[in-house]
């Protein structure tokens, strides 16, 4: 932050401002970041079909429960889809209510997958629209939200900067803050090169 704006004597930016605003931090930049910088974890494995984690709605589509330290998706594929998932849509996604008639929903030339939350079994999971007969999962890849201390180090300076966006908007600074965004854009326009 000093780098941006040098403090004044009187403006101090404590440890625990900065601690408070890490993890938030951290799930914004997965978020953003584009899907081949992150480190992914598989969340089913491999070629396997229903299980524990899996469930048949009987209509050729169905769901997966997510792990809990899921953020973002980033690969999801049955075995009979001609390609994968690689962006999910929310249940408040206008395409949501389509995935529910069975002419207007994802198939194997156009799956679609939807994220939701189970409120009565308090945790997330991902629909997945919809397959003609088997439910067999090829690959299922997301990224996760780690402990900062484990967090991949190529994506440590962009988190730095969006720390200090955020602690900017919290001072009332945000020409400042701008100026710190920028510079996560930047972090990624030149990874782009």
């Amino acid at each position: 932050m000093d780098e941006i704006a040098p403090y004044d004597q009187n403006t101090v930016v404590g440890d625990t401002l900065i601690d408070e605003l890490m993890d938030p931090a951290l799930k914004k930049l997965i978020l953003i970041t584009p899907p081949h910088l992150l480190e992914t974890k598989a969340f089913f494995i491999e070629n396997s079909t229903s299980s524990g984690n899996q469930s048949d709605y009987g209509d050729g589509s169905g769901y997966v429960i997510l792990p809990d330290d899921f953020v973002k998706l980033i690969s999801f594929k049955m075995t009979e889809w001609k390609r994968p998932v690689t962006k999910a849509i929310g249940e408040f996604d206008p395409k949501y209510k389509l995935q529910k008639n069975n002419y207007t929903r994802g198939g194997i030339a156009k799956p679609v997958c939807v994220i939701r939350y189970q409120p009565t079994l308090d945790f997330k999971i991902l629909e997945y629209y919809s397959v003609l007969t088997d439910h067999t999962i090829d690959h299922a890849l997301y990224a996760a939200l780690p402990d900062v201390e484990d967090f991949q180090e190529d994506l440590i300076e962009p988190l730095c900067w969006l720390i200090a966006s955020d602690a900017f908007d919290i001072l009332e600074r945000p020409d400042m803050a701008k100026i710190c965004k920028d510079k996560v854009t930047e972090f990624f326009d030149a990874q782009a090169l």
